[in-house]
C-alpha cells in the first residue's frame, strides 16, 4: 500500500519565508510516517522575494526524503525566466520539477516566452498535462437580494495540474511494483 496524504501546508500558491520552516516540518513529518510521494504546486522566485536565506532550511527534509526513497514533485511555475524554489532543488537531484505541456504533448508556458525549457540556470524534469485543464467553479451571480450561486466548468492553467499528475502516476507506480 501506498501513501498518497494531502496535506495543506501554506495558504497560497506562492510561498513565502515563513512557511519554509512548516514546509520542511511537513516534510519530514511525511517521511516519518512512511509517504512515498509528496507533491508540491506551490512556490517562490527566491531571488528578490525573501526567500534568499530561508530556502536553505528547505534543504535537508529534501535531502532526507530523498534518502528515504519518497518521491517529491515539485512545480516549476511560469516565472520565466526562472523556476520556481522548491523546484529548483531538482537541479541538485533532490526533486521531480514538473512543467505544463498542451493536449498534444508541446511544453506551455502559459502565453509567456521563450518556452520553460529555456529557464535560466534550470530545466524542468518531465512535462505533463497543464494547459486547457478542466476546472469545476461555484460563483454567486451578484444578485444582491438573494445569494444564488452556480455551478459551472472552465479551462485553467499551469504547472500545479502537472505536479498532481506526475504525484499520481508516481503512486501508481509504486502501488503497481511494490505488490508484484
Amino acid at each position: 500500500f501506498i501513501d498518497f496524504i494531502p496535506m495543506r501546508v501554506i495558504d497560497s500558491v506562492d510561498i513565502s519565508a515563513a512557511d519554509c520552516k512548516r514546509l520542511s516540518l511537513a516534510i519530514n513529518w511525511a517521511v516519518d510516517n512512511d509517504c512515498s510521494v509528496i507533491s508540491m504546486s506551490f512556490g517562490s522566485m527566491s531571488v528578490g522575494a525573501g526567500l534568499d536565506s530561508s530556502v536553505p532550511i528547505l534543504r535537508p527534509a529534501f535531502e532526507r526524503a530523498r534518502n528515504k526513497g519518497v518521491i517529491l514533485c515539485c512545480a516549476s511555475g511560469q516565472g520565466i525566466p526562472y523556476m520556481m524554489y522548491p523546484g529548483q532543488f531538482s537541479l541538485e537531484g533532490l526533486c521531480i520539477t514538473c512543467g505544463p505541456s498542451t493536449k498534444d504533448q508541446i511544453p506551455h508556458n502559459a502565453g509567456m516566452s521563450p518556452f520553460w525549457s529555456t529557464f535560466k540556470d534550470g530545466y524542468v524534469t518531465i512535462c505533463a498535462p497543464g494547459a486547457q485543464m478542466p476546472k469545476a467553479y461555484w460563483a454567486n451571480t451578484g444578485n444582491l437580494i438573494k445569494s444564488n450561486y452556480i455551478a459551472g466548468m472552465t479551462e485553467s492553467e499551469g504547472s500545479s495540474y502537472s505536479t498532481a499528475f506526475v504525484a499520481s502516476i508516481a503512486a501508481l507506480w509504486l502501488a503497481q511494483h511494490e505488490a508484484a
